[in-house]
């Protein structure tokens, strides 16, 4: 594996730092040994490319400043925008207040307020803590996340989206909004095919119909999948649907 930096540099500051030290007089006990010297380097406008075994850019990383530690091969950088690649192209744009990059390393960490736009199917996913790792092609998203798209949108405690799948799996307390017909969601667990237009789920969901900001109907199930393209949404199990006006309480074991 190759990994290639290019940094360009407006501001340097190299910073050691020395541990277990002392100008005093030896005691005659042991003291502990000194701790090796850190050197830190600090930078202004950073750019990092990494790339895979034949040469094909896994990630290019700008940032407005950063912290890198030779010794360790690491750069924690502040305020920055990027691309992540999937067979030689660009597949998310993501942007992120603080990240931790390693030189050689197969993952990227990106933290606080992190935005990735899909390039492909116009999906964007919003999170605190983000992973990207190429060699699995997934992007690991954690606290408040969401998943936005013109069809459908979600909130969920964490999230997995598979780049070569173009599929995302929700887990935790989820809520989901439905663009046409205007229905609402909870669940617990869902799938996001994202190319294929569909959402499915394994655990008990909830949904709510609106009309004019009011809900008209309430139906529950213990599984469903929705085709987006074709604004169906199929429940199975335990399904119980209230209507509001009219009045009505319908159950199925199935639809």
């Amino acid at each position: 594996m190759q990994g290639y930096w290019y940094v360009v540099v407006g501001c340097a500051l190299v910073t050691i730092g020395m541990s277990g030290c002392s100008t005093t007089k030896p005691q005659t006990k042991t003291s502990p040994k000194p701790s090796p010297i850190e050197a830190k380097l600090q930078l202004d406008n950073l750019s990092f490319e990494q790339v895979d075994k034949q040469g094909k850019p896994w990630w290019k990383v700008r940032a407005e400043r950063g912290e890198y530690a030779p010794d360790r091969k690491i750069a924690k950088v502040t305020n920055l925008d990027g691309d992540l690649y999937q067979d030689g192209k660009i597949i998310l744009r993501v942007k992120a207040k603080t990240g931790e990059i390693e030189q050689g390393g197969d993952k990227i960490f990106l933290r606080g307020d992190v935005v990735a736009k899909e390039t492909r199917n116009n999906l964007a996913i919003v999170g605190q803590e983000v992973v990207w790792q190429p060699k699995e092609d997934v992007l690991t998203i954690r606290d408040r996340v969401q998943a936005n798209h013109p069809q459908f949108q979600a909130n969920a405690s964490e999230g997995k989206y598979f780049s070569r799948k173009q599929q995302m799996d929700l887990a935790g307390k989820i809520t989901g909004l439905y663009n046409e017909p205007r229905l609402a969601l909870q669940t617990e667990r869902l799938t996001w095919l994202v190319k294929q237009q569909q959402v499915t789920g394994d655990r008990p969901v909830q949904l709510q119909r609106y009309q004019s900001q009011q809900i008209t109907a309430q139906v529950t199930a213990n599984r469903f999948d929705t085709a987006l393209d074709r604004k169906i949404v199929n429940l199975q199990g335990k399904v119980q649907l209230n209507a509001v006006n009219p009045q009505i309480q319908v159950k199925w074991r199935r639809i």
